[in-house]
């Protein structure tokens, strides 16, 4: 599919306010376009080349954008940039130096979608000496093949500012719509909500869009959790206050919540993932989990659940923008790794050996987990666990929990099964 066709759905897009219209452009292009370009296309209607669980990052700053910006269009760079300050959408004025440009170049190839996703892609690896240019003539290659509406949306996407106001949800309708839309009434919401399963299980649109297309609702509806790929975990939401959250479920747990980071902990044999609830994969900042988890994790194969946290020299849990340095360090591992120590805390299973683990009540899944870890005892361990319904005891729980250092408590009910997203 040529580019110029995303363009003209991404310039309607941006004048379209309506949700439901919006579904109905992005389904139109995903029914028109090829089996291989789907996934890409999917992907660049929300801005994106990698999944929102990737570690890469195109990684073009604004001003290297502006210097080709320069090169393509004969504008100098001060007048780009005095333009860019007064808009603030690099995008728009790309588009417009590129209507104004004197010069234009024939016989050039027509830019294709595969073309724009293949070179944005490769931005993500070209690291070290000479990656600017590098970086440079990948940006210029497909900048000289466009027109000015498609550089607005190119220099958008590679800055990661497309302002076209397409959230998941809107992809989610549209992938129904592109692929169910015969379907009416309660058959299409179950189609919504199939498409939606196959997310929570694959949070890439891209993937689901493709398995909607080629496997139908039975293929949605049998995405399954795998060892090694991010997941939609689940929630919890805000109580008014601990008796109303006591009195909510029959056979309540209490734990202590941290001011942490959520953390996925995927081990299969010696090979482990850790991804965040935000689906960042942060397997290789913390060397010491994966340390931890092959000493005090009996299981071969298993999915846990828990919540990291940075831990002070006086042993007091430090706040979350401590850890969030290291989530965010990329470089100098072991010295970060020294200054802010972890904590990890489990308190779920959802996979183990080969079962997912959903459909078993949180009660059966604490017994699990607690059966498969052998805690370390201030670096890793289970959380802070009681099962009352007396408002007595929990109160003084939550007293313990605040005199930790911790936020207060989470109630949770050891009925129930586990609903990821």
């Amino acid at each position: 599919m040529e580019y110029s066709r995303l363009a003209e759905v991404y310039s309607r897009l941006e004048k379209t306010p309506g949700k439901l219209e919006k579904v109905d452009i992005i389904a139109g292009i995903l029914r028109d376009c090829g089996t291989g370009e789907l996934a890409g296309i999917t992907g660049l209607l929300q801005g994106r080349v990698f999944p929102a669980w990737s570690n890469k990052e195109i990684g073009i700053a604004t001003q290297l954008m502006i210097k080709t910006l320069a090169k393509n269009t004969g504008a100098s760079e001060r007048d780009i940039n005095r333009s860019f300050k007064e808009s603030g959408d690099l995008g728009l004025v790309a588009e417009e130096i590129l209507s104004k440009k004197k010069q234009h170049s024939f016989n050039v190839k027509r830019l294709t979608v595969d073309k724009v996703f293949d070179n944005m892609r490769l931005l993500a690896g070209v690291e070290g000496k000479g990656s600017q240019q590098r970086k440079f003539d990948i940006i210029y290659e497909i900048l000289v093949m466009a027109s000015p509406l498609e550089a607005k949306y190119i220099v958008r996407t590679v800055l990661g500012d497309l302002r076209v106001g397409v959230a998941e949800g809107i992809v989610r309708d549209a992938i129904a719509k592109a692929f169910f839309g015969k379907l009416e009434g309660d058959d299409f919401r179950e189609a919504v909500k199939a498409v939606e399963w196959a997310w929570f299980m694959r949070p890439d649109y891209g993937e689901v869009a493709c398995i909607a297309r080629e496997k139908g609702l039975k293929g949605l509806r049998g995405v399954k959790l795998e060892v090694g790929k991010p997941y939609m975990v689940l929630l919890s939401e805000k109580s008014p206050g601990l008796e109303e959250a006591l009195k909510a479920y029959e056979r309540p747990a209490l734990e202590y919540k941290y001011d942490g980071a959520r953390l996925c902990i995927h081990k299969d044999g010696n090979r482990m993932w850790f991804y965040t609830r935000r689906l960042e994969d942060v397997t290789e900042q913390f060397p010491e989990v994966r340390e931890m988890v092959g000493k005090a994790v009996k299981a071969g194969s298993c999915i846990l659940e828990g919540e990291m946290v940075g831990i002070g020299r006086d042993g007091r849990p430090l706040p979350f923008q401590f850890l969030s340095q290291r989530i965010k360090r990329k470089y100098d591992i072991e010295k970060v790794r020294r200054e802010i120590p972890v904590r990890v805390n489990l308190f779920d299973i959802v996979y183990l050996e080969g079962r997912v683990l959903f459909d078993l009540p949180l009660g059966e899944r604490w017994s699990r987990l607690k059966s498969v870890v052998r805690p370390v005892a201030g670096r890793f361990q289970l959380a802070e666990h009681i099962e009352t319904r007396d408002l007595k005891k929990a109160e003084a729980f939550y007293q313990e929990a605040l005199s930790k250092g911790h936020e207060g408590l989470i109630v949770k009910n050891l009925e129930a099964s586990y609903q990821p997203g």
